[in-house]
């Protein structure tokens, strides 16, 4: 499973925050920063700094950026999974592939809570205020909106030092919540009546491919079935590469953020 996924460039957050034992890989600063240093780190090397509130804000940064780290191994795993059955189920164009729609939507469902604890951690880090205290501040119904932190964020003044920072954290917001969260929240409307019912109109619709197949000649119903076969794995391949661009964009963002969040913890430890 491993080489499945070092192929399809997933890798364990870890994998790519260093290039080698002893030196961080430049593009994910933030992911070897947070190993290195993460809140609880520096509330117990520089408690005496932070103010009672400030160590409780820390505390709380410290568990969604753990809950995240943990999520996304999880998530790691499942995509492994839906990698072996998607070799399984590309060769199966009439059958329902239920394990494989399975791991799709587990690996969604995991990839789904990380892209909010990773928010969460980006919250709490520049506006010092959880998920919820946030949504519920003033400042119009949007506030609940996957990107509108980032956006904010990307618009007050005092954060012009990470402009550059803030303008990628913005367009890998509106990535992840368009091709993974609302993708995951389509596939699950997909399946409220039962599992394997995405599945099943996708048999449906590989067998119109060809349900003329008795009134065609040869090549023609050979063309059918041949494009039946590449429709369906076609599809396959892009719901494997949802999920893999999903943990990639979580990967890059998270580095950001962990970066964001340590610069703004670093300043007051003084």
């Amino acid at each position: 499973m491993s080489k499945m996924l070092e192929m399809r460039g997933v890798l364990p957050l870890s994998g790519y925050a260093w290039r080698d034992e002893e030196t961080p890989a430049d593009e994910y600063i933030g992911l070897a920063k947070w190993e290195l240093e993460s809140p609880r780190w520096s509330i117990n090397n520089f408690g005496g700094s932070f103010s009672e509130k400030e160590k409780e804000i820390l505390g709380l940064i410290e568990i969604s950026g753990e809950d995240f780290r943990g999520l996304m191994e999880m998530s790691r795993l499942s995509v492994g999974n839906l990698i072996f059955y998607s070799e399984l189920a590309s060769r199966s164009a009439f059958k329902l592939n239920d394990q494989f729609w399975l791991h799709h939507l587990g690996a969604m469902t995991i990839l789904s809570v990380a892209s909010d604890r990773l928010r969460d951690v980006f919250v709490l880090g520049l506006f010092r205020k959880t998920a919820r205290e946030y949504k519920d501040s003033p400042g119009g119904r949007n506030r609940g909106h996957y990107d509108h932190p980032f956006v904010t964020a990307m618009n007050a003044p005092e954060n012009e030092q990470f402009k550059s920072s803030l303008s990628l954290l913005v367009n890998l917001a509106r990535e992840i919540f368009e091709g993974g969260i609302d993708n995951r929240n389509n596939l699950i409307h997909e399946l409220a009546t039962g599992l394997g019912r995405l599945a099943k109109s996708t048999v449906k619709s590989n067998l119109h491919e060809i349900e003329r197949a008795s009134e065609l000649e040869y090549d023609e119903i050979r063309e059918a079935w041949d494009n039946a076969y590449l429709k369906h794995e076609k599809e396959i391949e892009e719901a494997v590469q949802s999920v893999v661009d999903w943990y990639r964009r979580l990967t890059s963002a998270a580095s950001l953020i962990f970066d964001i969040e340590h610069t703004v913890r670093r300043s007051g430890q003084l």
